[in-house]
């Protein structure tokens, strides 16, 4: 066995652990007990006499209400309770009583202070009990007995006596061991003859209304006691104290007892305690070398091996916990190469990002600088009088070509604001069929030039939720590119179907030559043109799709192109207005003045 293993550890930790409690424990109680015991027994006295001290104010009119209170601290705290009067002389009182329910109705048991004793009284002695009793009336109306003899064993009771037969309904009587009033009684009278012999002021503490403790030892037996005094109600100068006191038992013999019966068994102890400690290391640490192997193992990268431990405690726990980790790094070993391969796509996705840009720059320029050639061409034609007839016609085209470049750069402009986000719509109530008869009367000259048509299918009296402005950009782009790209002599449709409640999905279709299928994602692209001599004899900037596509976003549409059987669809969606909500929003429409 290794000198720093954790079984070595654990066995002389938790054996010197339990020796030393052990040990404390002895000093402890050979210190501290008896101190113990008798502070506990003098608080609950003193809190005793205090809850009596509340309780005696409200009934201190009712004789039988203070004698149950009296015995009830008697039995409680198993202390002699007596009144005091203003010269701390014990108040006449039979305290123990009980209460019968007879024939003739309740009768009340009066036992003298003096004289009774615990074996007097029957034993198992409760309410709802039947007791006979032999006693002579104190009273004329016979509801109160004093009584010579419980449970009398002659058949009639002496000369003078009368003998009563009842139910229990009522008991206050002493429970203690040996209880003998006129002992006790006179044990308080002495400790009190003692406390006033003292010079530490009592009586003019307890006529200042503060309580008192007094410990003192009877010269005869050696006993113990703590005399407690309280003062209670006074009335017209009349104090009435009571006085508690009970037996310190002592406690020495029994901690010294103790103290040699915890000698004789400690060394059995410490060898039970050596013996516990062995095996308690051992099983604890059983378990920390097993799952220390399988950290080993996976330290080398060893991760399909079994479960070290297969219990519910916390050892069992951490191996299952292992035993997931092992089986996630062997997950996360094999994602490795996927992620490496991942990683290589996004380097090349980069790298075709970076070509992107180049070709950006590549298509600014070039668009840019066939228009300022031409410019600069045809200014310098004027310069040097060329063709002075044809003046007029070299103005126009450098008109139209810085019209073309300042169209690029607005375009340019304005896409940069939809990539930084700047756009903001401003969303209002459009009426489609209103929107359509403002826009497609401006495409007649283009369309008349190539002999087209336009065919609206579906439902157009529909309310669109969108930024008017941004959805006109959108069908001029749309509907340019749909002529542009048409034949001659074809018909361009514009279907809406409502794919939802709350949706409108629109196509606009024209009949040409399909795009590549590997174009179709392409056409949202910057300057991306599928037919570059086409797209820059139509004067197009190639920015109009990308334009189309961040408006489009914005509205959070589902849009798209797909080729159809003899042309080109491109479509999307936008939200509808409820049709009872049609009156209360046609009023806000910015179309409404082409109804």
């Amino acid at each position: 066995m290794k000198r720093h293993s954790i079984v070595n550890r654990l066995f002389v930790v938790t054996s010197l652990f339990i020796l030393v409690f052990f040990a404390l424990v002895m000093l402890a109680e050979g210190i501290f007990f008896e101190r113990f015991y008798q502070n506990s027994k003098v608080n609950g006295l003193n809190q005793a006499v205090h809850e009596f001290q509340k309780q005696y104010n409200e009934v201190s009119n009712d004789s039988t209400a203070r004698s149950r209170l009296l015995v009830q601290l008697m039995n409680d705290h198993h202390a002699s309770a007596v009144l005091l009067d203003r010269q701390l002389r014990q108040v006449a009182l039979d305290p123990f009583f009980i209460t019968l329910k007879t024939s003739s109705g309740p009768v009340t048991l009066r036992f003298p202070a003096n004289g009774t004793t615990l074996s007097q009284i029957p034993d198992h002695l409760e309410q709802g009990k039947s007791l006979t009793a032999d006693g002579i009336f104190m009273d004329q109306q016979n509801r109160v007995m004093q009584v010579t003899e419980l449970e009398p064993q002659t058949s009639t009771p002496v000369d003078g006596e009368t003998r009563i037969k009842g139910t229990v309904t009522e008991l206050a009587i002493p429970r203690q061991l040996a209880f003998d009033p006129f002992y006790q009684y006179t044990l308080v009278d002495k400790a009190i003859s003692y406390m006033q012999e003292q010079s530490y002021p009592y009586i003019q503490r307890l006529e200042a209304g503060e309580n008192v403790e007094l410990n003192w030892q009877d010269d005869w037996s050696g006993g113990r006691y703590v005399l407690m005094i309280g003062p209670l109600a006074h009335d017209k100068g009349t104090g009435r104290y009571i006085a508690v006191m009970t037996s310190m038992q002592p406690v020495n013999e029994a901690v010294v007892i103790v103290q040699r019966y915890f000698v004789f068994l400690a060394p059995v102890i410490v060898l039970l305690v050596l013996l516990l400690s062995l095996v308690y290391s051992r099983m604890i640490s059983r378990p920390l070398i097993r799952l220390s192997q399988t950290a080993t193992r996976m330290a080398r990268l060893d991760f399909r091996g079994p479960a070290a431990l297969d219990s519910r405690n916390e050892f069992g726990q951490l191996s299952r916990s292992l035993d997931t980790l092992a089986h996630n790094l062997d997950h996360t070993l094999n994602q490795l190469q996927a992620s490496n391969n991942a990683l290589q796509t996004e380097v090349n996705a980069r790298e075709h990002s970076e070509q992107l840009r180049k070709e950006l720059v590549g298509n600014i320029s070039h668009e840019l600088k066939t228009p300022l050639g031409i410019v600069k061409g045809f200014a310098e034609g004027l310069q040097d009088e060329v063709a002075a007839d044809k003046k007029e016609r070299y103005l126009q085209l450098i008109i139209n070509e810085t019209d073309r470049m300042n169209a690029l750069i607005i375009d340019m402009l304005e896409l940069s604001r939809y990539e930084v986000q700047a756009i903001k719509l401003q969303p209002q109530v459009i009426r489609l069929d209103r929107l359509l008869a403002k826009l497609i009367p401006a495409f007649t000259t283009q369309m008349e030039s190539k002999q087209l048509h336009v065919q609206i299918n579906g439902k157009q009296d529909v309310l669109l939720w969108a930024d008017a402005r941004r959805l006109e950009q959108v069908w001029i782009n749309l509907l340019s590119n749909a002529i542009r790209h048409a034949r001659a002599n074809t018909t361009i449709y514009i279907r809406t179907h409502q794919i939802s409640t709350s949706d409108l999905r629109i196509a606009i279709e024209n009949k040409g030559n399909p795009i590549p299928a590997p174009d179709l994602d392409r056409l949202w692209d910057k300057f991306y043109r599928n037919d570059r001599a086409e797209e820059r004899q139509s004067r197009s900037t190639g920015l109009g799709l990308a334009i189309v596509k961040h408006i489009l976003e914005l509205h959070n549409s589902q849009y798209g192109v797909r080729n159809t059987e003899d042309g080109v669809e491109f479509y999307y969606t936008l939200p509808l207005i409820q049709q009872e909500e049609t009156e209360n929003n046609e009023e806000n429409d910015p179309y409404t003045d082409l109804a």
